[in-house]
């Protein structure tokens, strides 16, 4: 898969789970397909990293790690991201509550 259909699936996972289960049954599933997203992140376009944030924060999938590396890619492609994509990554932010720590 690449960063279009990883974003999908983890789409897809948000409407057959809920959020106070963190993914329930699937959360294998979504942790796979996290692995495969920061392996190929170079590969995500802007609205692929705004879709992918907003699965993430919508199952409260708090990877650490995960959400620095989407941070910093997000961060190398501001210029070319369209106002939208702005906006659901910084939402996604928000509903995980994530401040910037040194």
């Amino acid at each position: 898969f690449g960063p279009q259909e990883l974003s999908q699936v983890a789409r897809s996972l948000v409407v057959f789970s809920d959020a106070a289960s963190r993914g329930g049954a699937f959360a294998p599933l979504m942790s796979a397909v996290v692995g495969e997203a920061l392996r190929q992140i170079e590969a995500f376009g802007p609205s692929d990293l705004a879709s992918f944030s907003w699965s993430l924060a919508t199952l409260q999938c708090r990877d650490r790690h995960a959400l620095e590396v989407i941070a910093i890619e997000a961060t190398r492609k501001a210029a070319d991201m369209r106002p939208r994509d702005a906006v659901v990554l910084l939402r996604s932010a928000a509903m995980l509550k994530l401040s910037h720590q040194e």
